[in-house]
């Protein structure tokens, strides 16, 4: 069938994501062997993209430490949206899962500082490029498409019937234009995709307007009782707050294009962004709220994450801004007691994660283990194998007693024999002897 081949077929019998198809497909072409690696490299390249966007805010630094002052930025952000997501093992480590919400994010994000840097001058293919990344970034997944759109649309509408005090440029105003064209045209793809009806097929019919809006209000409110309910992520959340409050306290415009210069930020757009960042988190649930009447999945919970961080870095950033024409001694002195949490904020994390490595290390022996006793049955001629355990550290659908399960068949059809769960408790595995037993 080939790379593109199966991409097309998932595309008309499965799902819409046209992007994250042909990643998968990319991904079963290149084997197993590249998938250790996988996280890494998405973790690098999002570091990356985020160290090019908040570069230019270090207001004329020299460049190394202009690198420096985006890195670290980069890092607080990066290590927040981690912390505060609810499913680092979904999201980041599981290849599917991954591939449908991480993509999306580091082209936004790359967008961004094309956009902050393009925006200053005419520049063709910046503008072609503004089209191309949200077309591309759309098919990753129904509830980032919904977000980009929504987002552009704003910014769009904003530009161009902002109030004085908010310039913006004929690039600007093409490059947005574009995006939102693209982000839009991806929103029609993804929709009028053939195999979604054979995937809405497994979930309730779509509710009504009531329905769907206290769904999206709910999953909302739960995310953020998550996401801001605790001590820890209220400091993680200061953290990034200081370090960006201090950031838009420096005095210097050296590092900002000719409009945002002269840009005028006040209190009131202050709030403004705030009200429109509730706005497009509420939109990061309404796609699963349609589409399955349900919660979206935790690994999806990523992205409300990363918007909920950039909203924090920015709006503290504005505020930065608007304070430093007024007290700014005193805003300077309480913005670096917040930033000096900032220290903590990769300490947690890494804490955080570093807490997993046993299970996952424990995970990986059970695994092997698994697949060597599979393994062994096979070439022994057993009709079926049935596990007593199935190694399943992410919480995703496994194999279990049934045949007819579409897990069951995957798996089966991997190994070339009948694999099935035993029906009865669920083991940890000591020895081969309690994996599993062959039936003749």
């Amino acid at each position: 069938m080939g790379v593109i081949g199966g991409a097309v077929y998932t595309y008309n019998t499965w799902s819409g994501r046209y992007s994250a198809d042909l990643l998968d497909s990319i991904a079963g072409f290149l084997g197993p062997t590249v998938t250790p690696y996988v996280p890494a490299v998405a973790v690098a390249c999002w570091l990356l993209a985020l160290t090019w966007l908040i570069m230019p805010v270090s207001c004329g630094l020299d460049r190394v430490a202009t690198f420096a002052y985006g890195l670290a930025g980069a890092s607080i952000v990066l290590s927040a949206v981690l912390y505060l997501a609810p499913d680092v093992p979904q999201s980041l480590y599981w290849g599917q899962g991954m591939r449908s919400v991480i993509p999306p994010l580091i082209l936004a994000t790359a967008w961004c500082g094309l956009f902050s840097r393009g925006s200053s001058s005419p520049n063709r293919l910046a503008v072609a490029l503004a089209f191309v990344v949200p077309l591309i970034a759309g098919g990753f997944s129904e509830t980032y498409v919904a977000l980009q759109t929504f987002l552009l649309g704003v910014a769009y509408g904003f530009l161009i019937f902002a109030p004085y005090g908010v310039p913006s440029t004929k690039t600007e105003r093409s490059m947005l234009l574009g995006a939102l064209l693209g982000s839009f045209s991806s929103l029609v793809l993804v929709i009028t995709a053939p195999g979604n009806a054979f995937r809405q097929a497994r979930f309730p019919p779509p509710p009504d307007l009531v329905g769907l809006l206290r769904i999206a209000f709910d999953s909302m409110s739960a995310f953020l009782a998550f996401a801001v309910g605790g001590a820890a992520e209220m400091i993680v959340l200061l953290s990034v707050a200081g370090y960006f409050l201090l950031s838009g306290l420096r005095e210097s415009t050296a590092g900002l294009n000719e409009a945002d210069s002269k840009a005028k930020i006040s209190i009131p757009l202050v709030l403004l962004f705030g009200i429109g960042s509730i706005a497009a988190l509420y939109v990061c649930f309404l796609p699963s709220a349609y589409g399955t009447s349900a919660r979206p999945p935790a690994r999806s919970l990523i992205i409300p994450s990363y918007v909920l961080t950039c909203a924090t870095a920015s709006g503290a950033y504005a505020l930065g801004r608007v304070l430093r024409r007024k007290r700014r001694s005193y805003a300077v002195a309480v913005s670096w007691l917040i930033a000096v949490l900032a220290a903590f904020v990769m300490t947690i994390e890494v804490h955080h994660l570093a807490g997993t490595i046993g299970d996952c290390a424990r995970y990986a022996r059970e695994w092997d283990s698994a697949d060597a006793f599979v393994h062994q049955m096979r070439a022994q001629k057993c009709r079926s194998v049935i596990l007593y355990t199935v190694p399943n550290q992410f919480g995703l659908e496994d194999v279990g007693p049934d045949p007819s399960f579409w897990v069951n068949g995957c798996v089966s059809d991997y190994y070339g024999v009948d694999v099935r769960r035993d029906r009865g408790r669920r083991r940890r595995v000591q020895s081969a002897a309690q994996i599993g037993y062959c039936v003749e």
